[in-house]
């Protein structure tokens, strides 16, 4: 097909009419680039200048655009650690053994979802939430051992007291 008008959608702005010869030499400048959009009669849309086989340098056509890198999800593992973390701090000091088992539910998650981060070749975030619900695990987990701690102690406590009065 001869072309004799093109047009260059550039920055948001209309260009041209230009000639093929003329397009060329703004290529060969640098004024634009085959990656610009372009239009002439015949086109039903907007295409890529390289696209144009009237332009592409031996009919060579360029490779498609390159899609935008994926958005990073948040790992559902580090939230999950995080909220069984805050929910097991309590219950270690008023259930006890439920807040045992959030505990270790929470620092599973926590690790896990940390090794997946670091594996997910930055496809997920949330290394901070992770690190917190390990933190607030463990801390239930502490509470936790203490508390048992305590009771023992006390237990231990008025059975020395009994046996020596």
């Amino acid at each position: 097909m001869n072309i004799e008008q093109i047009f260059i959608g550039k920055n948001g702005q209309k260009l041209g009419p230009f000639s093929v010869a003329e397009i060329k030499q703004k290529l060969a400048n640098g004024e634009i680039s085959k990656f610009d959009l372009a239009w002439h009669e015949g086109l039903a849309e907007w295409k890529p200048l390289g696209f144009l086989q009237e332009i592409a340098a031996n009919g060579e056509i360029p490779p498609p655009l390159v899609a935008p890198p994926a958005i990073p999800q948040t790992s559902s593992l580090a939230i999950v650690s995080l909220v069984v973390g805050i929910v097991s701090l309590p219950m270690a000091l008023i259930c006890g053994f439920f807040g045992f088992i959030g505990a270790i539910a929470g620092i599973i998650c926590g690790h896990l979802a940390r090794a997946q981060i670091k594996n997910s070749a930055g496809q997920q975030e949330g290394a901070g939430l992770a690190l917190a619900g390990l933190t607030v695990s463990y801390l239930a987990l502490l509470v936790f051992v203490l508390k048992i701690l305590v009771v023992f102690g006390f237990v231990a406590f008025a059975a020395w007291q009994g046996w020596h009065h």
